[in-house]
C-alpha cells in the first residue's frame, strides 16, 4: 500500500524580521483536497502584538507597538481615523502588518486607558526637562526619571557634534590662546547663544555676519565656533557649518537639523550671487526674514507649522548694507536689525586677531595652530555648558531667567542704548544675551575664565554699530519724501483714490502753487515710517520743518479727489521756488 506525504506547517522568520508560513513535508495521508493546500500555502500564523501608553514631558500621548521582533513608538492621535498615519510610521520601522493583525493593533489601542508620564524625547533640542543633541544625547536627569531613561525618537545625527580629544585640550589649545583676540571671543560665545534663545522666551531669531575682504580670517572664525559644538576640519566626514549652497527653499531643514542650536553657513556671499541686483537683494531679503522666523511646514499631514529658535553665523565678502536696494531704507533697516554684520576691515593689521601671541611669526601661523588644535578636540565645549544649563533651569528657572536678564541689563548699561529707540534696544539686547551667554559659559566650565566676555560683546557692538549710517531725524524726513512710493501730486489735481487706499497710502509728496513741497503722512503712515515718532517729532530740526495746527502737532490736508480734510503730519521740505 502506498503512502503519501502530507505537509504541515511552520514559521520562520525572514531577512526583514517576519514571520513566514512555511511547508514540513511528512510521510501523511495525501487525501488533502487542493483547496486545502491552497488555504495552506497562504496560511500566515497571527503573531503576538503588544501595546502600552505613555505621556511625554510635551504632554502628547504615545502608543508603544511591539510586533514582528521590532518596536516603535507611535503618536497616539496617529491612529485616528483610517490610522493611515500610524500604519505608515511602522512600516518605516520594519513593522509591516497583515490586515487582521493591523485589525488586532487598531482594537488594543482603543482599549489603552492608562497614558503614565514618560522621558520619551521628540526632537533634538529643548524640552519641558531635557536638552537633547541630534546624535540623541540627552541632558537633564530627574530623580523622577530614575529606572526609566530618556528615550530618543527621533533620527540621530552622530557625526554632526561627534566629540573629539577633551575639554582640557581645547581649553588650553584652543579656549586660552584665544582669549584677548575680542572678535574671535565673541565668536565662540553666539555659539552658547543658540541654546537660550527659547529659554528666555524671544519670538524671532537673529544672526551675524562676519564681513570683509579675502584673507581677513572669517573662515578660521567659523571653524572656531564650529569646534565649540563638534567637527570643524574633518575633510572627508561630516563638520558642523552647512555650506551656502544651500537655497532659500532648503533652508526648512537647516532649521529643523539646528533647532535651539547655533547654525554656522559659510560665504553667504555666493548667495544667489548670479542674479540681478534686485533679485538678489530680494532673495537676501527673504532668507533674513524667514531664519528670523524659524517657522517650517510640520510633516505627516499637520497644518500647523513648527517654530525652531537658534541664532546663526555667516561669512561674506559683501555686507548686508551693500546688497540690500539704497530705495528701501525700511526694508534694509528691519533686516539689519536681524543679521548684525561684525566687520573684519582690511585696516586691521591681524585680520580677525587684534594681536599675534608670542611664538608665532604671523597671523596665518597662529590660525594654523588653531586649526591643527580643533582637528583633534572639539565638541566638548558645548556639552559642559548644556549640562549645566539644563541642571540649573531644572534646579530654579526663575532664578536663571532672573540671572540672565541682570546679564542682558547690565550690557544694557554698558553700551549705553538708548531705550526709547525700539531699533537700537533690540540689537543691543541681541549682542547682550549673547553676552550673557558667554559669561554663564565661563562661569560653569565651557569657557576659559580669562576670557574677557563683557568687553568682547562691547567691541563686537561698536563694530556693528559702525556700519550703520547715521542720519538726523531731520535727514530721515527729507529721505522719505524721496522716496519713489510717496504719491506725488500738485495743487488743484488730487489724486484718485478710494479712502481705504489712501489710509493705507505710504504718504504724499505734494507741490503747492508757491513752489513748496509738502511730505504729507497719515498717522498710520508715520507709524509705520518711524516707529519712534515721539523721538524724530521732539527733534528741534523736525519740529521746524513741521505744519502744526492750533498747537498740534498734526494738521488737516485733502489727500485724495472727493475726500474730506483729514487730520495728517505735514513737514514742509523746500523753501519756496518762486
Amino acid at each position: 500500500m502506498k503512502t503519501s506525504k502530507k505537509k504541515s506547517i511552520s514559521t520562520t522568520p525572514n531577512r526583514n524580521g517576519r514571520n513566514e508560513a512555511k511547508c514540513r513535508v511528512s510521510n501523511q495521508d495525501s487525501s488533502t483536497s487542493a483547496s486545502t493546500k491552497k488555504k495552506l500555502r497562504g496560511y500566515r500564523p497571527k503573531r503576538p502584538i503588544r501595546t502600552r501608553g505613555a505621556t511625554a514631558p510635551s504632554g502628547r500621548p504615545y502608543v508603544w507597538v511591539s510586533a514582528c521582533a521590532k518596536t516603535a513608538w507611535i503618536p497616539y492621535s496617529d491612529f485616528g481615523g483610517s490610522g493611515s498615519d500610524a500604519r505608515e510610521l511602522l512600516a518605516n520601522r520594519g513593522i509591516i502588518l497583515l490586515k487582521s493583525e493591523w485589525a488586532d493593533l487598531q482594537e488594543k489601542v482603543a482599549r489603552l486607558k492608562s497614558f503614565p508620564p514618560k522621558p520619551l524625547i521628540e526632537a533634538a533640542g529643548l524640552s519641558k526637562h531635557y536638552y537633547s543633541l541630534v546624535d540623541g544625547t540627552v541632558f537633564g536627569a530627574r530623580k523622577e526619571d530614575m529606572g526609566s531613561p530618556p528615550i530618543v525618537l527621533f533620527e540621530r545625527d552622530r557625526r554632526k557634534v561627534a566629540t573629539r580629544g577633551t575639554l582640557q585640550e581645547w581649553m588650553a589649545r584652543v579656549g586660552e590662546p584665544l582669549s584677548g583676540q575680542f572678535i574671535a571671543t565673541f565668536v565662540l560665545m553666539i555659539m552658547f547663544a543658540g541654546a537660550m534663545v527659547r529659554l528666555v522666551g524671544r519670538t524671532s531669531n537673529f544672526g551675524f555676519e562676519l564681513a570683509g575682504p579675502k584673507g581677513v580670517g572669517k573662515t578660521t572664525a567659523q571653524l572656531l565656533a564650529a569646534s565649540i559644538w563638534g567637527p570643524a576640519v574633518s575633510p572627508n566626514g561630516r563638520n558642523f557649518w552647512v555650506s551656502a549652497h544651500a537655497t532659500v527653499a532648503g533652508l526648512e531643514g537647516l532649521m529643523t537639523e539646528h533647532s535651539d542650536m547655533a547654525m554656522i553657513i559659510e560665504e553667504t556671499n555666493l548667495f544667489a550671487a548670479g542674479e540681478t541686483e534686485k533679485v538678489r537683494a530680494n532673495k537676501v531679503n527673504q532668507f533674513v526674514f524667514q531664519m528670523a522666523n524659524g517657522k517650517v511646514k510640520s510633516r505627516y499631514k499637520k497644518t500647523k507649522q513648527a517654530h525652531h529658535a537658534f541664532i546663526y553665523l555667516t561669512s561674506t565678502n559683501e555686507a548686508l548694507e551693500q546688497i540690500m536696494l539704497p530705495e528701501r531704507d525700511e526694508v534694509t533697516a528691519a533686516a539689519r536689525d536681524r543679521l548684525l554684520t561684525i566687520p573684519i576691515g582690511s585696516d586691521r593689521p591681524f585680520g580677525l586677531f587684534d594681536s599675534v601671541p608670542e611664538g608665532f611669526a604671523s597671523a596665518s601661523a597662529f590660525a594654523a595652530s588653531l586649526n591643527q588644535a580643533i582637528a583633534s578636540n572639539h565638541g566638548h565645549p558645548i556639552r559642559a555648558f548644556l549640562a549645566k544649563l539644563i541642571e540649573t533651569r531644572n534646579a530654579d528657572r526663575k532664578a536663571l531667567l532672573a540671572r540672565i536678564a541682570g546679564l542682558m541689563a547690565k550690557y544694557r548699561e554698558a553700551v549705553n542704548v538708548d531705550l526709547d529707540n525700539g531699533s537700537a534696544t533690540r540689537v543691543a539686547d541681541e549682542f547682550g544675551l549673547v553676552y550673557a551667554a558667554g559669561q554663564l559659559a565661563k562661569e560653569w566650565g565651557a569657557l576659559p575664565p580669562s576670557m574677557l566676555c563683557l568687553k568682547s560683546a562691547r567691541i563686537a557692538y561698536e563694530l556693528n554699530r559702525s556700519t550703520v549710517k547715521h542720519h538726523s531725524p531731520a535727514e530721515q524726513v527729507e529721505a522719505l519724501a524721496q522716496r519713489s512710493v510717496m504719491i506725488r501730486y500738485s495743487d488743484g489735481k488730487l489724486p484718485r483714490l478710494t479712502e481705504e487706499e489712501a489710509n493705507n497710502a505710504p504718504g504724499f509728496l505734494r507741490t503747492m502753487l508757491d513752489g513748496h513741497d509738502e511730505l504729507i503722512l497719515t498717522a498710520r503712515a508715520m507709524s509705520k515710517a518711524f516707529p519712534d515718532r515721539n523721538g524724530i517729532l521732539k527733534d528741534s530740526e523736525v519740529r521746524a520743518m513741521l505744519v502744526s495746527d492750533g498747537g498740534r502737532r498734526a494738521t488737516k490736508r485733502v489727500i485724495r479727489r472727493g475726500g474730506k480734510p483729514v487730520r495728517v503730519y505735514c513737514f514742509r521740505i523746500t523753501e519756496a521756488r518762486n
